[in-house]
């Protein structure tokens, strides 16, 4: 038995049960459907309203009627199909570096676009809203025509918006886990896997002070202690003894922001770091421009890696990154929320997408080597 939303006036949902009892795999044109009694004490309506909405289809040629013998679905007429509509909370994506959950909320756009009047895709907040100004009641308010929501666990709101989907069964999908044991609505990437392999051939290139640049911190989200961990794995049982490490939370993912991380790291006396895996692209550009100003070369004194490799200027300057598939997070996303919206189930496996890799110029040929080594192993 299909759940039909009581928020929606009666008639939308006698329209809403047509749709799906047609769409059906056992049942075909000619199959008869239901009498309009049936229907209304399934659905909890009036057997009025079900046999006006009855008459409109008919009309429309999407049923016909047999004197004595029913209503049944017509043959001349394809099932007709529903309308999709799903929100995401990413915020304003407008930045001199592009956002990396902006990116796949672009992604996700174009993916819902191709399905042309069957889909529409709309964000929570406009570009101009400062969404931490908003409240969960403003927010949860225009999810109420939403079918499902893509959440991306950094933004606001997204715990507001998530219990308003599990009162009203409606299915929604997280970009990366929403918390560690987690195991299903969610699409993520082989995090703890990329920066192993990036960390291991560093660590086996003989780099010994290890600086790993993440936001949000720790104790925020999963994908931070994911680093954490790939790059600790990596290091294996040299951490703590002949190899150091310095976890560095950062105030946002921009270049501004991995600047001021890595220059009072090259102050004498201070801990100068020879290996350096940045969360994004923003801090791994920063980073860069830090150790130019201290007149140390990236690939050789120091090596550089990025998390994700989207930036431009990632390429334009030879930067060695970790490669994110951010077209296929996005489909994969708003394909999971689809089959759950068609399907009327609210969980699915989670879908964990590999990660790539582009050699560059800020580590070394060897170390160049032995990642590629690993990510093709």
């Amino acid at each position: 038995m299909q759940v039909y939303k009581e928020s929606r006036r009666p008639s939308e949902r006698a329209e809403q049960f047509l749709i799906d009892y047609i769409s059906q795999s056992d049942h075909l044109p000619g199959d008869r459907l239901p009498s309009p009694r049936q229907i209304a004490a399934e659905l909890g309506i009036g057997e009025s309203t079900v046999r006006s909405v009855v008459r409109k289809w008919l009309r429309q040629g999407k049923l016909r009627s047999r004197q004595g013998s029913g209503i049944f679905i017509c043959k001349s007429e394809a099932p007709p199909q529903r309308h999709l509509r799903i929100g995401g909370n990413v915020r304003n994506y407008q930045h001199t570096h592009p956002s990396w959950g902006g990116m796949i909320h672009l992604h996700a756009l174009e993916a819902v676009m191709e399905l042309g009047p069957r889909g529409s895709f709309t964000s929570l907040y406009s570009a101009q809203e400062v969404v931490n100004d908003l409240s969960d009641e403003e927010v949860v308010s225009r999810c109420q025509n939403l079918d499902g929501a893509i959440l991306y666990q950094s933004s606001p709101h997204v715990a507001a918006i998530a219990a308003h989907c599990r009162k009203h069964r409606k299915p929604c999908v997280y970009l990366n886990p929403p918390q560690d044991d987690a195991v299903a609505n969610f699409v993520a990437l082989e995090t703890v896997t990329a920066f192993y392999r990036a960390s291991r051939a560093l660590r086996e290139s003989g780099r010994k002070r290890f600086a790993l640049l993440i936001n949000p911190s720790l104790d925020r989200a999963v994908t931070s202690r994911q680093r954490l961990s790939g790059v600790a794995n990596g290091i294996g049982e040299a951490l703590g003894e002949a190899v150091e490490l310095r976890v560095i939370t950062c105030t946002g993912f921009n270049l501004e922001d991995g600047h001021h991380a890595i220059e009072p790291l090259l102050k004498k006396g201070a801990y100068r770091p020879d290996a350096i895996l940045c969360a994004g692209d923003g801090l791994a550009l920063g980073a860069l421009g830090a150790l130019q100003a201290a007149g140390l070369k990236a690939g050789g004194e120091v090596s550089l890696i990025s998390g994700a490799g989207f930036d431009p200027q990632i390429r334009e300057r030879q930067v060695t990154t970790l490669l994110q598939p951010l077209n296929g997070i996005a489909r994969n996303l708003v394909s999971m929320l689809l089959e759950m919206i068609e399907k009327h189930v609210v969980e699915l496996p989670a879908r964990i997408l590999p990660v790539g890799l582009a050699t560059g110029a800020t580590t070394t040929d060897e170390e160049n080597r032995r990642m590629e080594a690993l990510f093709t192993s």
